[in-house]
């Protein structure tokens, strides 16, 4: 596979420059032709709006055949058994945060490119997989002591391979995230995804129990890898910048310090629950805890990427940036907060048509769902701060947020796991003001304007609430397989009806995102 860029240290190619040749435009055609740049990539289907669109499509199909592996996995595998892969998340957890030490972002936000900064993020990205490898063999027999499982020794060696596979094709499917390529990060993405559901369906279902499980997540590492390759064919060379190599660990120390702390705080309440309640109250409580952050990571993923490069292109111009921010906030919550309302009325007919072991995961679900709530505007403010080359405020912030919710997990933890839940929500609803305030005042205003947006969702919200009570409670004599679909519909249609009397811009936003 030949390189797309030039190997001479001497050769520095900018991102339009990049994008011009993806899309057959010369650039001496553009210089010479008053017509924007962005009209001509617009004409071959270049942009942000169509990066959204693909880039929403593979994230919520590889969350609903996540969720389907989930379900049919858990409906065989005994809550200890969850409960035990719970606890391998919360040391490969770390690994997943620091394997990319800030590439993505670092490649994508760069104005200019060289092929010589593309050689030392590979590197650099290599050694840091194989030093998270080599730790994470290294503390296998410790963690398992910790958490008093033999298994999880075995489960952590071979989970370790990942982060060597892994940072094989990071440089690549930056490439494709800095060239809005999301049409092909997608197909790769649902690739992995489907293969590993493949592999961990059968394995379960086989009788290897946790094991079908380990060996979905290594098939999808390969799979991602195999795909990046083939679609964006590049390879590393050996020359490098030291001005350069600075650069990647400037940018990547501060994003990875910041992602690294946050994991470590928001796991931090399965490490308390692992430790003192054990596998099976660990297993529950991860159950209930995907659930509810299920649409907030899956709405995550969908915008992170494509804000990040919509932003780093306008990085100068604030109230864009603020405009942009506020409208796709606003979008989040118009979709993930239904959602988590909704669900946490009706969690525990769910789990009665389910499974019956996991309808003490109910309580869990609606005990955390302020903190889903939170989470899902909170979880790409990151998205500013890169954006504005300002990682290592991101990291303040997440030391500060992440030592309060410590704080209260730790009290929580004494009233089992509904105190956990509690303290979740406590300390994300406690400390979404002071982290949105300083995002806003990044861009030079306050998020007055935010709350003023969100507040027809809120009032949505609550006659969706309402809506569902009253009519679980006039269904009550009901089988559960009748009342919990009307529910569902009630719900769904008495908070759409109020959004459209509300909130029709929202609405109209929405509808334009979805037809791109």
């Amino acid at each position: 596979m030949e390189p797309d860029i030039p190997t001479t240290d001497l050769f520095r190619r900018s991102r339009e420059e990049m994008v011009c040749e993806r899309w057959g435009l010369s650039t001496g055609e553009v210089m010479s032709n008053p017509q924007p740049i962005g009209e001509k990539l617009k004409k071959k289907s270049y942009g942000i709006r169509a990066g959204l669109k693909w880039n929403a499509f593979s994230q919520t199909a590889t969350s609903l055949i996540r969720l389907l592996t989930m379900l049919a996995s858990y409906s065989v595998l005994p809550t200890d058994a969850v409960g035990l892969m719970a606890m391998v998340g919360t040391v490969t957890g770390f690994g997943y945060k620091l394997k990319d030490f800030g590439t993505w972002n670092s490649v994508v936000q760069r104005e200019e490119m060289s092929p010589t900064f593309l050689n030392g993020a590979f590197f650099v990205n290599l050694a840091v997989g194989v030093v998270i490898a080599v730790t994470i063999i290294l503390l296998s027999a410790p963690v398992a002591n910790f958490y008093n499982s033999a298994e999880l020794d075995q489960v952590l060696l071979i989970l370790a391979l990942i982060f060597m596979i892994q940072p094989l094709s990071q440089v690549n499917r930056a490439l494709l995230g800095r060239e809005m390529r999301f049409d092909v990060l997608a197909v790769v993405g649902l690739a992995a995804a489907f293969s590993s559901a493949v592999v961990t369906i059968a394995g379960v279902f086989s009788g290897f129990g946790i094991w079908g499980l380990v060996a979905g997540e290594v098939t999808s590492s390969i799979v991602m890898t195999l795909g990046a390759w083939f679609a964006r064919p590049w390879k590393p060379g050996l020359s490098m910048r030291k001005d350069e190599l600075r650069e990647v660990f400037f940018f990547g120390k501060n994003l990875i310090g910041f992602n690294l702390i946050n994991y470590g705080f928001e796991n931090a309440d399965r490490i308390l629950i692992g430790r003192i309640l054990g596998a099976e109250s660990l297993g529950i409580y991860a159950f209930a805890q995907r659930v509810v952050l299920l649409p907030v990571t899956t709405l995550a993923a969908v915008l992170g990427g494509v804000m990040i490069s919509s932003f780093s292109r306008i990085q100068r111009d604030d109230a864009s940036i603020k405009e942009k921010f506020t409208r796709a906030m606003v979008g989040v919550a118009a979709v993930v907060f239904p959602a988590l309302v909704g669900f946490a009325c009706v969690a525990r007919d769910f789990f009665a048509l389910y499974d019956e072991r996991w309808s003490a995961a109910a309580m869990v679900i609606t005990l955390a769902t302020p903190a889903g709530l939170a989470q899902a505007l909170l979880k790409n403010n990151g998205a500013v701060f890169v954006s504005k080359g300002r990682p290592d405020l991101l990291l303040r912030l997440g030391i500060a947020l992440g030592g309060w919710t410590v704080i209260c997990y730790a009290v929580g933890v004494r009233f089992g796991i509904l105190g956990v839940a509690a303290g979740y929500s406590f300390a994300m609803l406690t400390g979404f003001v002071p982290s949105m305030s300083i995002t806003f005042r990044m861009l030079g205003g306050g998020m007055g304007v935010l709350l003023k947006r969100l507040l027809p969702i809120l009032v949505a919200c609550a006659a969706l609430l309402l809506a569902v009570l009253t009519a679980n409670g006039l269904m009550a004599p009901l089988s559960v397989e009748m009342r919990f679909p009307v529910a569902v519909v009630m719900g769904g249609a008495v908070y759409g009806v109020v959004l459209l009397l509300l909130a029709r811009r929202v609405v109209h936003d929405l509808l334009s995102l979805v037809r791109g």
